[in-house]
């Protein structure tokens, strides 16, 4: 009897293999996890973030105040050029269930790997230069906001989202997504100036 190989989205598959290998119990730290996914470089690291926070996880207290801070260093990064990877001392010694992470990215990489299989080159021109830098500091001042939606369960997982998005326009040079992603801030700008005003 032959196994089918359970497919994952290239930004959270092997952090995913990893989880299965380590079975159910006990629980994890953050920075093993970056660690694991160093190889792919902060953009792809900060999109696997995003799509932690948008999943279910992010109820679980601090995670989104963990992912916005990662966010919002590895967005930094980017802008400053840098390849390596770093996130916060903090953030990395947060230990999460195994169980619950997994169940929580497994989520997330059902969402990932759908939009990925969307994505391709189209406007690129929007995915370069000062766009890219708009876009990059727009996830800087997301990330940072984040920690200040913790109080709302499940408040950071709208701006993640569209962090998410944002990493996905860039990382597939898809100038599509940049426009979804403008769309999506403009909606969010509205709905908070209704809310507040």
């Amino acid at each position: 009897m032959t196994t089918t190989a359970k497919k994952h989205s290239r930004a959270l598959g092997r952090t995913l293999s990893r989880l299965d290998r380590k079975g159910t119990g006990g629980d994890v730290a953050l920075g093993d996890l970056a660690d694991e996914m160093r190889h792919l470089g902060p953009l792809y690291l900060m999109m696997a973030v995003a799509a932690m926070a948008v999943s279910p996880l992010s109820g679980v207290p601090f995670v989104t105040t963990m992912c916005g801070l990662s966010i919002a260093g590895l967005a930094t990064q980017l802008l400053l050029g840098r390849r390596g990877v770093w996130v916060p001392e903090r953030v990395r010694q947060r230990r999460i269930p195994v169980a619950r992470l997994r169940n929580g990215l497994a989520r997330a990489d059902w969402v990932v790997m759908r939009m990925e299989r969307v994505m391709r080159r189209r406007l690129t021109w929007l995915t370069h230069g000062p766009v890219r830098v708009t876009l990059l500091s727009l996830c800087v001042l997301f990330g940072l906001i984040m920690p200040f939606m913790e109080v709302v369960p499940f408040a950071g997982s709208s701006v993640a989202a569209l962090v998410l998005v944002i990493s996905l326009a860039l990382i597939s040079r898809d100038g599509v997504m940049a426009l979804l992603a403008g769309l999506g801030i403009c909606a969010l700008v509205t709905t908070a100036a209704v809310l507040l005003f």
